[in-house]
């Protein structure tokens, strides 16, 4: 059987295995497909320039018969795409939450990660987290600091740089809504969530964006919730701001504004637990989609906004919040 035979059979049953079953998944392996092509053409020997679709066929093929065993019992699934492949990407608050959310999406996509995040432990969940999942040692570089302090955020960079050599991907994450002990009313408050939320995100944008002009890189901002109005549409307008004077040097840059995501941040904040459940069963009430977000939730569309998928896409504030703020908008007639 040529090769070309066999590849043709070898996408039919596939397709017939498609509409068959669309339940049980299997990962696509390229060396599957080589090694079925192999057992029917010894010749193929040097198959280096050979571009085979990377599927792995759930099914085995007899070299004696020629014929498929299992054929249709099983059905493969789309691998997963590998979006960010040799890219950099430094996440901001994402020993937690969101933030963690999408460093483990964006690794799991093939990125190399800058982890960040203020309380030690966390951190190193994050980490082991990213080892459970197979993720290099040597392709990620954790930190631990105030986001708000400029020597730090330099240092950040700075280290990033020395040893990953570039940056394609900023990813403004780390926020909060208050501080422990701290009047909410009070201007010391306001300062400091500006300070965190807003200052941070300018600063550390600036500092990077010399190094994602080199990799027409893309910054995404993701202010921690909708609640804290004046942080969120200060980066909102940030954003709007500087689309055209990035996109002139080949930077992207949007944002994504989540809606009620089930995080720490709360308690972070000292909420009381019994507030925070009364907050969630009232907003799941109430939400078109009837629950509340969770991290993964906002990481998807981080990642998509991140990656070349989205490379026509800039200056976009994207409300991810199961059409909440749509609801809201909304007139009763009632």
């Amino acid at each position: 059987m040529g090769a070309k035979q066999l590849f043709l059979e070898v996408l039919e049953v596939s397709s017939q295995m498609l509409f068959e079953s669309v339940h049980v998944r299997a990962e696509r392996n390229i060396a599957e497909v080589s090694r079925l092509c192999a057992i029917n053409c010894p010749q193929m020997e040097n198959r280096d320039n050979i571009n085979f679709p990377p599927i792995r066929l759930p099914f085995s093929l007899c070299a004696k018969t020629g014929k498929y065993k299992n054929a249709g019992k099983h059905i493969f699934s789309t691998h997963k795409t590998m979006r960010f492949s040799g890219k950099v990407a430094i996440v901001t608050g994402s020993s937690a939450g969101i933030g963690q959310a999408t460093v483990l999406r964006l690794a799991s996509e093939g990125a190399k990660v800058v982890v960040h995040g203020r309380n030690a432990e966390k951190i190193q969940a994050t980490l082991r987290l990213l080892d459970k999942m197979g993720i290099r040692c040597e392709d990620v570089l954790a930190f631990q600091g105030e986001i708000q302090d400029d020597v730090f955020i330099e240092y950040l960079v700075k280290r990033t740089i020395e040893k990953f050599g570039k940056i394609d991907i900023l990813v403004n994450n780390a926020g909060l809504g208050g501080a422990p002990g701290m009047d909410p009313n009070s201007m010391e408050t306001y300062d400091y969530i500006q300070d965190v939320n807003v200052k941070s995100v300018m600063k550390l944008t600036n500092i990077v964006l010399p190094h994602l002009e080199k990799t027409r890189g893309n910054v995404v901002n993701a202010p921690p919730m909708l609640y804290y109005a004046m942080s969120k549409a200060a980066l909102d307008h940030f954003m709007r701001s500087k689309t055209e004077e990035f996109a002139q040097k080949g930077v992207r840059i949007n944002c994504v504004n989540p809606g009620y995501i089930i995080t720490d941040f709360l308690k972070q904040m000292d909420v009381p637990s019994s507030v925070e459940h009364k907050l969630t069963n009232g907003y799941n009430a109430t939400n078109p989609l009837g629950r509340s977000g969770i991290p993964s939730d906002i990481a998807k569309p981080i990642a998509f906004l991140a990656s070349d998928d989205a490379c026509y896409v800039t200056g976009v504030a994207l409300t991810v919040d199961g059409g909440q703020v749509m609801k809201s908008a909304l007139v009763n007639p009632s």
